[in-house]
């Protein structure tokens, strides 16, 4: 998936982070002061869903980083929990909820990566065992190209004993975590469909001979 634009919050715009995926990404910039002007671009013209997979904003996480997940009514909660990287996909799945979860669709990503792994030691101190996944509001592995983040989460979770790390994916970028230290700390995780449902209804997705293979 490539951008045709990238939208920076003014409040990270010197981050690390920022400055590390400006790099990697040789698109248009906008620095903004509020998101409307991002919200505002996206829902121009008739298909606001496919205009924000080529948008992507770089902001930071004004709330809590790692959240319960709220479960599904009637049924016995697991006790996952959801790691707040970002939110949308850059994939285009027919029935995917994040389509219409999020109203305008906005790919974020959230760069205040110091404040996340403050957030983080406080769970790896508890004495409860946690498993934590960065699949719920988005593709675990869709930032691979332009972030560090999981050759960064990886190692983290391998120094700790009491959580454990879930990345969920449709993707095959797993390069960058062949060679981290994990410690049997991290899960990697897809979903299976058969190829003509991955052809018709998965758009822009890894085939499921590529998604095996990984």
């Amino acid at each position: 998936m490539s951008f045709s634009k990238l939208y920076i919050d003014r409040t990270v715009v010197h981050s690390p982070q920022v400055l590390a995926i400006r790099k990697r990404l040789d698109v248009p910039v906008e620095v903004i002061s509020e998101d409307r002007v991002l919200l505002d671009a996206i829902s121009q013209g008739d298909d606001p869903i496919g205009n924000s997979k080529g948008i992507l904003y770089l902001t930071r996480n004004k709330g809590a980083f790692v959240k319960k997940c709220p479960g599904t009514r009637d049924y016995t909660c697991c006790g996952y929990q959801i790691l707040h990287i970002g939110t949308f996909c850059t994939m285009d799945c027919a029935y995917c909820i994040l389509q219409t979860y999020f109203h305008p669709p906005v790919l974020r990503h959230y760069v205040n990566y110091e404040e996340m792994f403050l957030a983080l030691d406080d769970v790896f101190s508890q004495e409860t065992v946690s498993r934590i996944g960065t699949g719920e509001f988005t593709d675990s592995l869709i930032w691979e190209p332009w972030t560090n983040l999981s050759s960064l989460l990886v190692p983290a979770f391998g120094q700790q004993s009491r959580a454990l790390l879930e990345l969920k994916t449709k993707t095959t970028a797993i390069d960058a975590l062949k060679d981290l230290h994990h410690n049997g700390k991290t899960i990697l995780a897809w979903s299976l469909n058969t190829e003509a449902v991955i052809q018709h209804e998965e758009r822009r997705t890894a085939s499921l001979t590529a998604r095996l293979r990984a």
